[in-house]
């Protein structure tokens, strides 16, 4: 569900909603790895801008472990090298807390689709890419994947 906070930027189809991650691109992704999308520019955007991201995963082979989580990473630009965000998982299942922007809490079950959202915090102004670590105790199911991303800025305080 959408959070009621935010006004959604359309992007060219107007839907709000861009296409991060292809089930191509999710399927098969092992536990403990991480996939790597393709750059985005946000230079130039509203400093109270957030991201809104939506994860659909297919029907789990076998059941992701209870209360596990994929993690979401918003990963800058280093001079347009990317390689020791992904070199770093690879090798020693390191990630840089400070590209850490969320994560999708996965239920125990193998019966049909999750779909989980998560509101993050401000975006950095620039170049970056969004990273996702599967973090499940599983590989990722073979169909059903996606993840979708939209921008919005805040409507107001919902404080009392």
């Amino acid at each position: 569900m959408a959070d009621p906070r935010l006004i959604n930027l359309p992007d060219a189809s107007g839907s709000g909603w861009i296409e991060v991650f292809t089930n191509t691109d999710i399927s098969g992704s092992l536990n403990g790895s991480a996939i790597l999308s393709g750059e985005y520019n946000w230079s130039g955007q509203p400093i109270n801008t957030l991201m809104e991201f939506m994860l659909t995963t297919g029907t789990f082979v076998s059941a992701p472990t209870a209360d596990s989580l994929i993690n979401l990473h918003l990963v800058p630009s280093m001079s347009g090298s990317y390689e020791d965000w992904i070199a770093g998982i690879s090798a020693s299942n390191y990630v840089p807390a400070t590209t850490h922007r969320g994560a999708f809490l996965m239920r125990a079950q193998t019966t049909g689709a999750q779909i989980k959202t998560c509101v993050t915090s401000a975006v950095f102004g620039g170049v970056f890419k969004v990273g996702l670590v599967n973090n499940t105790g599983q590989p990722m199911p073979a169909a059903g994947n996606t993840l979708k991303m939209r921008s919005g800025t805040v409507r107001g305080s919902t404080a009392a």
